[in-house]
């Protein structure tokens, strides 16, 4: 998690991708048994480590480690459990510098505020090439299309390298959810590649796809490390009960809309719909009528109703 000093806890979109991290990971380590006791979490845990309290509490797991660029005495202090170890560097030099075990079962987020990179790039190339199979990868990135437009191409080329911006790529396609789309084939592809440079038979499967608006838009993809005798359908199985498996380009949109509690009354009582007839409230806007529809399930699990509801404003 990168370290701001906006609380993410009254980041309501933020908080509820978080929790449904939380449940997709409780499905893996259903998924294997034989591995839940040996897995292992490693992120960013900033100052407030709030997805490693998440992780232990939820979870159950103990072995923890937060990769900080810089240690300090107010990390150590703020830290919520003596099994969290805090490793300082850069993760492009810790993760291939052999002071984590990579070969352990690893739920591992790299949780950045920035856009797609050679940075981002490289770690993900370090952790498709190392990490154990099975293992949870999630990457959190900025998908906000740049100003001007016509200098969208140039930046996502100069960000990532030009030879792996998606063939057809314009300045035009890279608009609204056009970024977020380019960013995801390109972690596809750089994780599917470095996979196949491994001696032991693994493959990479994508199981999450979201977006969200605390602000900026940003999007996170998620998937496992697995053995290559695991097949798709066996994926689709480890996450069949979840209505937020997301293996594709398909994505969930989990921005919050400012919808007030007695609105909120009138909009539920039309839920769950089994078609998609839209909501009916005149006064709301029709795209935060969308956006309700998509995360009304979801909201309780940040302890919220609405983004109302919290002290953020955007």
């Amino acid at each position: 998690m990168a370290q701001k000093t906006m609380d993410y806890r009254h980041r309501p979109a933020k908080n509820i991708e978080r929790h449904l991290l939380i449940e997709a990971c409780r499905r893996v380590l259903a998924a294997y048994p034989a591995h839940r006791k040996k897995f292992q979490y490693v992120g960013f845990g900033a100052l407030e480590f709030l997805d490693f309290q998440l992780v232990h509490r939820a979870l159950g797991i103990e072995q923890m480690i937060s990769i900080e660029k810089k240690r300090t005495a107010r990390h150590e202090f703020n830290k919520p459990f003596k099994s969290i170890k805090i490793i300082e560097g850069h993760s492009n030099h810790v993760l291939p510098g052999g002071e984590i075990d990579l070969k352990r079962p690893t739920i591992i987020w790299l949780d950045s505020m920035d856009g797609l990179n050679k940075s981002v790039i490289e770690d993900l190339v370090t952790l498709g090439r190392t990490l154990s199979a099975p293992s949870f990868l999630i990457v959190t990135i900025n998908a906000h299309p740049v100003t001007p437009e016509s200098e969208r191409l140039n930046s996502l080329s100069r960000a990532v390298g030009s030879q792996y911006v998606p063939p057809g790529t314009t300045d035009g396609s890279l608009a609204k959810d056009g970024l977020a789309i380019a960013q995801r084939t390109i972690i596809e592809e750089v994780l599917k590649e470095a996979v196949l440079q491994r001696r032991d038979p693994v493959q990479w499967m994508q199981t999450m796809n979201f977006q969200y608006r605390d602000g900026a838009v940003m999007q996170t993809v998620a998937g496992m490390i697995v053995p290559q005798s695991m097949t798709r359908r066996d994926v689709d199985q480890v996450f069949s009960d979840i209505d937020f498996y997301r293996p594709g380009s398909d994505y969930i949109d989990l921005r919050v809309p400012v919808i007030t509690v007695k609105e909120r009354v009138l909009l539920d009582r039309q839920l769950p719909k089994g078609s998609k007839a839209p909501l009916l409230a005149k006064s709301i806007p029709k795209d935060d009528l969308i956006a309700y529809r998509q995360v009304y399930r979801y909201l309780h699990l940040a302890g919220l109703q609405s983004a109302v509801e919290t002290s953020w404003t955007a």
